[in-house]
C-alpha cells in the first residue's frame, strides 16, 4: 500500500508527492507501511505546507503574520462621513448654504467642505476635481484597505453628479474577490469669513458640541491664510476621532493624504492653469517580515498593577512614622540624647534600605519569570527610575506623617491614596499620556503628584516593552530618552527635583509641628532666632581700666515668713 500526502504548495507539490510516495513505496514490499514511514511522510507534508503563508490559505487575522515583501497598492481615499451624519441645516447650525436635512431620508446629502483665507478663488477650487472616498473605518496598518473589502460603497466625489449614477468594480485580494459598489456624491465648497467661524461650526457638529446631541460632520476644512501665487500656506482640519485611540491599543490610520493632495492641486491650478495637477496614484504600506502574534500581558496591564505593588511601601513608611509619634517613642529618644538630625538620618536610611531591597526583589522576580516589561528594557534605566522614586516616596511619607497623630487614620488615608492613584492613573491619566495633542506642560504639572509620576514612568516602560516584543527588537535604551514621544528623561528630572524639595519641606514642617508645638514657636522661628542674634548690641573693646561697683544686699526675710515664724514660736512657762 502506498501512502501519499498532497500539499497545498503549488510550486512544490510534485516534488513533495514524489518524496512522500517514494518513502512509502520502499516499505510497501513488506505489506502495510510502517509507523515511522507514515510519520516521516506526515512530517514532510507539514514542512512543505508551512512554507506557504498568505491570505489565500488563512483568514484575515492569520494573514497579518505572514511575510509581505511587496505590499499592495491602494487608491488614496477621502474620509467621508456616513450619509446620515453629513452636515445639514439644523436649529443649532442654521447656515443657509448648507443642505436641507430632508436629504437624509434619501441618502443624497452633499459632502460639505469649509474654506477660508485671504484668497477666496483659491478656496473655491478645493474640490474642483474628483476624488474617491469612503465612510468605513480604517485599520492600524495599510496592508489592506477596509473600504474595498468591508461592507459599504465607495463614493465618487464630484462637483456634479449625473442622475442615478451607479457603478461597480471587482477587487481581487489574492484569492479573495469582492464586488464593490461605486456611488457618486456631490461635493459642496462653503466659504467662511474666518477660521474662528470654522472652528465653531466644526465643534457644533460633534455630538457633545450641541444641545440636540446630533452629529453634523464636516470631513475636511481649509484655511488658505495668506496663500497666493508666490506663497503656499494652508491649514487643514480633519476629524481625528477616526483614529479611535484606546488604552493599550495602537491608533488607527486616518485618511489625510488625499485631503492634502486636493488642496495642493488647487494651488497648482491657480499658478499653472486648470490643466495642471499633481497625480496621487496610490498609497502602500512598508514591507514586513514574518511576525508572530505576541500578547505580553505584563506590558499591557503592568502600569496599573505595578503601580499598586510599588505604592504598597508608602503606607508602611507612613504608619511607622506616625506610630513613633503616637507612642511618644521620639520623645524618649530625645530624652536619651538623640537629636533631630541623627533621628532623621537613621530613619531615612532604614526606610531607604527596606525600599531598595523591596524593589530589587521586584525586578529580579519579574525578570526570573520572564516578564518582557523587565527583560526588554535597559535595567540601568529602570534602577535609576526606581531609586529616585522610592526616595521621593519616603520624603512624601515624612511630609504627611507630620499631619497625623493616629496610626489607623494614617493607614486608611494611605491605602485610599494607593488604590485611588492606580485607578486614576489607568482610567484617566493614561488617556492624557496617549493623546499627542494634549499639552506636554500639563502632563508635567500632573506628574508633580508622585503617584502619577510613577504611573507615567511605568507606562513608558510598558509601551517600549510591548513594541519591542511585537517587532522582535529591544526596549528602552538610554539613547531612546531623546525620542520625541519619550517622557522618561524629563520625568527623571521632575521626580529628582521634587524629591529634594519635599525632603527639605518635610524636615522644616517636622520642626514646626513636632518641636514648635512644645516650644511654642511659630512657623518662622528660625527667622526670629536669626533676627535676635543680629539685634544684640555691639561693643568695642577698650584698653582703659574701668571701675565697677558691686552692691551686695543681704536677703531680707519676707514679712509673711516672719509672721508665720512668730506664730509658731510660743514661750514655755515653768512652774
Amino acid at each position: 500500500e502506498i501512502s501519499c500526502f498532497v500539499t497545498r504548495n503549488q510550486r512544490k507539490r510534485s516534488q513533495a508527492q514524489k518524496l512522500i510516495c517514494g518513502a512509502s513505496m520502499a516499505d510497501s514490499r513488506n505489506g502495510l507501511s510502517s509507523f515511522w514511514t507514515q510519520a516521516d511522510a506526515l512530517f514532510r507534508k507539514n514542512l512543505t505546507f508551512q512554507e506557504v503563508c498568505g491570505i489565500q490559505y488563512s483568514n484575515l487575522l492569520q494573514a497579518t503574520t505572514c511575510s509581505i515583501p511587496r505590499p499592495l497598492e491602494w487608491p488614496p481615499l477621502l474620509q467621508l462621513p456616513d450619509p446620515h451624519f453629513r452636515a445639514v441645516r439644523t436649529d443649532f447650525l442654521s447656515s443657509q448654504d448648507l443642505p436641507s436635512d430632508s436629504c437624509k431620508s434619501t441618502d443624497s446629502c452633499r459632502v460639505t467642505v469649509l474654506t477660508t483665507g485671504e484668497n477666496q478663488s483659491l478656496g473655491e477650487n478645493g474640490l474642483a476635481g474628483f476624488a474617491l472616498g469612503s465612510a468605513t473605518s480604517t485599520a492600524i496598518s495599510g496592508f489592506l484597505e477596509p473600504a474595498l473589502y468591508l461592507q459599504g460603497p465607495v463614493y465618487y466625489v464630484q462637483s456634479r453628479c449625473g442622475a442615478n449614477f451607479t457603478n461597480s468594480i471587482s477587487v481581487s485580494i489574492a484569492a479573495l474577490h469582492v464586488e464593490k459598489e461605486i456611488k457618486c456624491v456631490q461635493g459642496l465648497n462653503v466659504w467662511r469669513n474666518s477660521s474662528s467661524d470654522i472652528n465653531k461650526e466644526l465643534y457644533s457638529g460633534y455630538r457633545k458640541g450641541n444641545t440636540e446631541k446630533k452629529i453634523n460632520e464636516i470631513p475636511v476644512a481649509y484655511d488658505f491664510l495668506n496663500s497666493n501665487i508666490n506663497n503656499y500656506n494652508v491649514t487643514v482640519w480633519y476629524n481625528s476621532t477616526y483614529r479611535k485611540d484606546r488604552a493599550n491599543l495602537p491608533p488607527r490610520l486616518v485618511r489625510v493624504p488625499r485631503s492634502i493632495n486636493l488642496v495642493s492641486n488647487a494651488f497648482l491650478q491657480l499658478v499653472a492653469g486648470p490643466s495642471t495637477q499633481m497625480l496621487f496614484d496610490f498609497v502602500k504600506e512598508m514591507p514586513k517580515p514574518v511576525t508572530k502574534i505576541k500578547l505580553d500581558f505584563s506590558s499591557l496591564l503592568g502600569p496599573l498593577f505595578f503601580t499598586w505593588v510599588i505604592l504598597q511601601l508608602f503606607p508602611i513608611v507612613l504608619t511607622a512614622l506616625v506610630y513613633e509619634e503616637q507612642q511618644n517613642l521620639r520623645i524618649m529618644m530625645k530624652m536619651h540624647g538623640l537629636g533631630d538630625g541623627p533621628y532623621w538620618m537613621i530613619s531615612y536610611a532604614y526606610f531607604l534600605v527596606i525600599s531598595l531591597v523591596y524593589m530589587f526583589c521586584f525586578v529580579v522576580f519579574g525578570s526570573v519569570v520572564g516578564l518582557k516589561f523587565f527583560t526588554l528594557n535597559d535595567y540601568s534605566i529602570q534602577l535609576v527610575f526606581y531609586f529616585i522614586y522610592v526616595n521621593l516616596q519616603i520624603s512624601m511619607a515624612f511630609l504627611m506623617a507630620a499631619f497625623f497623630s493616629n496610626v489607623k487614620t494614617a493607614a486608611v488615608v494611605a491605602y485610599i491614596l494607593v488604590f485611588g492613584t492606580g485607578l486614576l492613573g489607568g482610567f484617566l491619566f493614561q488617556f492624557f499620556l496617549q493623546d499627542t495633542s494634549f499639552p506636554r506642560v500639563w502632563i508635567i504639572v500632573m506628574e508633580l503628584y508622585p503617584g502619577f509620576s510613577l504611573y507615567g514612568g511605568l507606562f513608558e516602560f510598558s509601551q517600549y516593552a510591548f513594541m519591542a516584543n511585537y517587532t522582535g527588537t529591544h526596549g528602552m535604551r538610554w539613547e531612546n530618552l531623546s525620542d520625541n514621544n519619550n517622557g522618561i528623561g524629563q520625568l527623571l528630572i521632575v521626580i529628582a527635583v521634587e524629591w529634594l524639595v519635599l525632603l527639605v519641606i518635610a524636615y522644616y514642617i517636622d520642626l514646626i509641628v513636632t518641636l514648635g508645638r512644645r516650644a511654642r514657636k511659630g512657623p518662622l522661628f528660625f527667622l526670629e532666632m536669626f533676627i535676635r542674634k543680629h539685634s544684640l548690641p555691639f561693643r568695642t573693646p577698650s584698653l582703659q581700666r574701668q571701675s565697677s561697683k558691686v552692691h551686695v544686699q543681704p536677703d531680707k526675710p519676707k514679712t509673711d515668713v516672719l509672721q508665720e515664724a512668730s506664730t509658731n514660736i510660743r514661750p514655755k512657762h515653768f512652774n
